[in-house]
């Protein structure tokens, strides 16, 4: 099962490692941030509340089905279409809902931004370059794009 939420210790400790590096050794030449509980909080709680409203099992047996299985990472590779992926999906929790309300549903996986780390990246791409990496499929990379855009636009590649 995935982890369901970002710990507020974890969350504390991310901020520490950035905080470390306002002030970067001189062999460091770029950094490196992932998208998923650095820059942005993310609960997949959110995701199987929304989609029990239309589904015969509670929010807590969708977790429990939920896997980062197989089909999972051939779609976060670009392997299964989303469509191929959401329909396997549907299936595991039993989904009878709308194919919007389930789109809604999958992108409240985003919590919000980590603020303590979003606002030093505008000191941290004044000293050097700045990567985001993320193993994010399609569908959550177009949302995370445009909700999150001035956040994104720090970076000098994502």
């Amino acid at each position: 099962m995935p982890s369901m939420s970002a710990e507020p210790f974890y969350e504390a400790t991310i901020f520490k490692h950035v905080t470390d590096a306002i002030h970067p050794p001189p062999d460091v030449h770029a950094l490196l941030f992932d998208l998923g509980g650095v820059i942005l909080q993310i609960n997949w709680n959110r995701v199987f509340q929304q989609w029990a409203k239309s589904s015969p099992l509670s929010a807590r047996e969708m977790g429990n089905r939920f896997q980062m299985d197989t089909t999972y990472e051939q779609h976060e590779r670009g392997q299964l279409s989303s469509s191929q992926y959401f329909s396997y999906l549907r299936n595991v929790v039993e989904y009878k809902g709308s194919d919007e309300s389930f789109l809604k549903g999958w992108n409240t996986v985003f919590v919000r931004e980590v603020n303590d780390v979003v606002d030093l990246l505008p000191c941290l791409k004044s000293k050097g370059p700045i990567y985001l990496l993320t193993n994010s499929n399609p569908t959550h990379e177009a949302f995370w794009r445009a909700a999150y855009s001035q956040t994104i636009n720090l970076f000098t590649e994502t």
